[in-house]
């Protein structure tokens, strides 16, 4: 079987969970299809897998990325003729072969009303031409439902984790809790303000002093919005707060930390930072909503979303049981080992993408 992947951009020149779940299938997908890639750039082509059809898209946003997208597909699928276009979202253009969208998330990101529902009401109009649309989670098939989308050509499988990136350390820190040896506490993704980074820094600012001077806090992840970065390095000022920006491997940044913290606040659709953490073999702090329980099994230690003071307890829990941390830690770890591997994930990928063929 032939298969056209399309992604607008693979880490690392973009990361982001949705980026991150193209890149999985492709590396699946060649071991058992023959299977090409288009793949859109703004860093570095060099980013890109070297067997990769690129499409350069520095200082190219909007109409303009999609039309440069739209042509590079246009043409592969003339010459190539795939058996099935598989896109990494609903921008793809209406083509004569069998087509496939996987959607990670519907709710809004940015917090900006009005360009969230112009982007809902868009997908809506470009998922008329699919044959198929694969949702991350239920939460994500209940959103496109609420768009207009039919239920009959909605399925939900969840994507997998690289286990073979995502792994816990060889060994893990037991002794910590003084000031020469904090806990080591992890929030990694996307800057956007809809992420909730500065919910993280307060949680941090509100611990008791004792607990302050044992604690560290880093924030890690693609810079999507410089303003609120800004706002963060000013929230953080005088807080044991570390900024790892862009960062080339962040399981390996996992590796280094005790605690990963998810708080988003708007539109979860899969909560990638979570799962990769629980592979880590981490106990995860993360703000309690539909997609993220679901993703996660409801392990780990969820949060009232928004309640900074709960998130500060659950950190103080953690700090002071390290039993605790061990295990919330293997029970994420066993979760993910049984229900988000990659060769689970697939199998379940595949059957739903091949049972669009004509």
């Amino acid at each position: 079987m032939k298969l056209l992947l399309v992604a607008p951009r693979l880490p690392p020149d973009h990361w982001s969970g949705a980026a991150t779940v193209i890149q999985g299938l492709f590396s699946e997908a060649r071991r058992h299809h023959e299977v090409r890639l288009i793949a859109g750039w703004v860093r570095d082509r060099n980013l890109l897998p070297a067997e990769a059809i690129p499409v350069a898209l520095q200082g190219v946003k909007g109409a303009a990325a999609w039309g440069h997208m739209t042509a590079t597909i246009l043409r592969e699928v003339r010459h190539w003729k795939p058996d099935i276009v598989i896109s990494n979202g609903l921008g793809i253009p209406p083509l004569p072969v069998p087509t496939v969208a996987l959607v990670h998330r519907m709710g809004p990101v940015s917090g900006r009303g009005w360009l969230e529902r112009a982007r809902i009401q868009t997908g809506r109009i470009q998922a008329r031409g699919l044959d198929r649309v694969i949702a991350a989670t239920a939460a994500v098939a209940r959103g496109l439902q609420g768009a207009g989308l039919s239920a009959d050509r909605i399925r939900v499988v969840a994507p997998g984790v690289d286990t073979a990136r995502h792994f816990p350390a060889e060994t893990r820190r037991m002794d910590l809790g003084e000031e020469d040896r904090p806990l080591r506490i992890l929030h990694p993704s996307r800057i956007l303000p809809g992420k909730g980074q500065h919910h993280a820094i307060d949680a941090l600012a509100r611990l008791p002093r004792l607990h302050k001077r044992r604690a560290r806090l880093t924030i890690a992840g693609s810079v999507e919005d410089a303003v609120y970065l800004d706002q963060l390095r000013v929230q953080a000022w005088g807080q044991a707060v570390d900024f790892a920006l862009d960062v080339p491997d962040m399981a390996t940044l996992m590796r280094d930390h005790d605690i990963i913290l998810h708080p988003p606040e708007l539109g979860e659709g899969f909560a990638f930072g979570a799962v990769e953490g629980m592979a880590t073999g981490l106990p995860v702090v993360w703000a309690d909503q539909p997609a993220t329980r679901e993703a996660t099994g409801g392990l780990g230690v969820p949060v009232e979303k928004g309640d900074v003071d709960a998130m500060r307890d659950a950190i103080m829990q953690l700090m002071d049981q390290p039993a605790l941390r061990e295990e919330r830690g293997a029970e994420g770890l066993a979760f993910v080992t049984h229900h988000r591997s990659w060769e689970r994930a697939w199998s379940r990928y595949e059957t739903e993408i091949l049972s669009v063929v004509r």
